[in-house]
This record gives C-alpha cells, structure tokens and sequence, in this order.
C-alpha cells in the first residue's frame, strides 16, 4: 500500500496540535543522535520526528536505523546518544560493567494484543514445543529478549529448550527462511506478522512464558553521559513519552509514519495488532523480565528494576 501524498498531509497537519507555540531556531537546538532498530515496540523516534515533538523539546535529532546487536556499541562509544533495546540486552550490558540506563518507556507486551507470536510454515509438521525438539528457531535478537523467551516457552509447554538452536533474524528475513525450511519456527513482530499471517501458522503466544504483561523495549542512555546531561536526558524522554501517547490515541496515523519508515505495507485482509506504549518506566513492569533472565542465567544475580532506570 502506497502513502499517499494526501494521507502524509493529514498527519503532518496533526502535528500542528502538539508543537509549541512560537519558533524554535536551530541555534537553540540540542544536536543528538539516536539509534533504533526499526522495530515498532521502539518506534516513538519516528513519531516524534514527525512530529515535531523532538524540536519541541529542544533537540535536532538524527535518527540511524541499526541492526540491535549494534546498538549498545554505537551508545556505549559514544557515536550515539540514545538508543533503544529490549530490556534483557540491557541487563547483559550491565553484566559486562557497561552501564546503560532506561531513560524512557518503549511498547509493552499485552497477552490480551500480543504483537510477537511464535509461528511455523504452514508445511512444517509441527504442532507444539515438544515438535520443535532439536529445531531451529529464529528471533530478533541472539541472547536478547527474543532468545530468552523461546527458552522459556519451550520449557513452559512441555518442550526441551536446552535442545533447541537460536539464531537471529530480521524479521523481513524469518518468512523466506521458513519456505525454505532452514529454520522450523520464528518469533515473528509486528507489522511483519500481520502482513505475512496468510502465509504462516501460530504456534504460541511465545511472550507469556515471562508475564502476560510486561515492557518489551525502552529507551536507554549511558549512565556516565546521562548524568553529565540530565537536561538532554528529561527532553528525550519528553518527548519519546509525548510520541508514545500519540500513537496510542492515533493508531491509523502512525501506522501511516510506521510504514514510511519500516516500507513494510499492511495486509488489508489481516489488520495489524499495533502495540501500546508503556505511559511511563514502571518498575512493575520491568521486574518480570529481570527475573526471568535470572532464570535462564542470563543475569549472574537478581537486580531491582529501580537500578537499571534513570533517576
């Protein structure tokens, strides 16, 4: 599906609502870079350039599209200075002594809307995780949040996870490599999921083996950069927070922005299940993935979620 000119037009005039009044000069404007990977469980950057929301806030934003494992790099050197993961890539950072710290909510995962699902070909015999013994299963991330959770639900429904091999993926590859049967099963996000639903079979909701609620991905910075500029920090997140809050009372328009970026077109016959933004870093749901992650010996030893978030 095209975006058309008129389309782009209507949300570029909502944006108008949220700007501040008067003029922001580019004199004025703190220069950061910030780094995503695309997903939309992080996709607030794109709203809130947009938008407008980032110079609201004060800030020139350049926005890289990176592949995750690149990310804490690219943060932790100093090339970007923000970036978002899913909280177990954040926690192993920490593991490593690079201290990162969420600075702003990204999407939450709903069983009740689940927007990552596990899924199969429609011509691999399996049916369950015990089927999937000695597999193949592709996720996002290698020793992220997705290798974690295909762990935990292979455990959890009566599969071997010490059995299984994990590799990642992009989700615009997880379809062909299923066709091609060099893997057995994917855990496959949205808006791929839903564009490519016809052509796949689910097998699980993969995510509630770590909570039926929880936050997916947040924003994070480097503690010793974060505490050097608390002013850029609170703006960032200002105005990550202010694009999730947007999105969320504004599905079809920034389904709009999520597919200029993503060049990932909806499936008019299987309507995509849009993630919502969490409001706010809360701690009740960041706990739930630390302590899976303990679990699974991710984490050498248990943490509160209050360490890993910016004051």
């Amino acid at each position: 599906m095209l975006i058309s000119r008129r389309r782009l037009l209507a949300v570029g005039a909502s944006a108008s609502a949220v700007l501040v009044a008067g003029p922001v000069t580019a004199q004025s404007l703190t220069a950061v870079a910030v780094g995503t990977s695309g997903k939309e469980a992080d996709s607030q950057a794109y709203f809130a350039a947009e938008l407008g929301l980032f110079k609201k806030h004060g800030l020139e934003v350049k926005i890289n599209t990176l592949a995750p494992a690149l990310l804490a790099s690219a943060v932790a050197g100093g090339e970007l200075q923000f970036g978002d993961s899913n909280l177990i890539s954040i926690g192993a950072a920490r593991e490593k002594n690079i201290n990162f710290l969420l600075v702003a909510a990204g999407g939450a995962y709903s069983s009740n809307a689940p927007t990552t699902l596990m899924v199969t070909s429609p011509n691999n015999p399996a049916k369950t995780a015990k089927d999937l013994n000695g597999k193949v299963i592709a996720g996002v991330s290698l020793g992220g949040l997705d290798d974690m959770v295909a762990h935990a639900w292979m455990d959890r429904n009566g599969g071997d996870a010490t059995s299984i091999k994990f590799i990642a993926l992009a989700p615009g590859e997880m379809l062909p490599a299923l066709e091609r049967g060099t893997i057995d099963a994917a855990l496959l996000p949205e808006p791929a999921l839903s564009a490519e639903r016809a052509r796949v079979r689910v097998l699980g909701k993969a995510y509630d083996a770590v909570a039926t609620r929880f936050l997916i991905a947040g924003w994070f910075a480097s503690a010793e950069w974060a505490s050097k500029n608390p002013a850029t920090v609170k703006a960032f997140a200002d105005a990550i927070t202010e694009a999730g809050q947007w999105a969320n009372a504004n599905r079809e328009k920034a389904a709009i922005i999520l597919e200029k970026y993503t060049k990932i077109a909806p499936d008019p016959a299987n309507p995509v299940t849009h993630i919502t933004f969490a409001p706010a870093l809360d701690p009740t749901l960041i706990q739930p993935v630390i302590d899976a992650g303990v679990r699974y010996k991710i984490f050498a030893r248990p943490f509160t979620a209050a360490e890993i978030m910016w004051k």
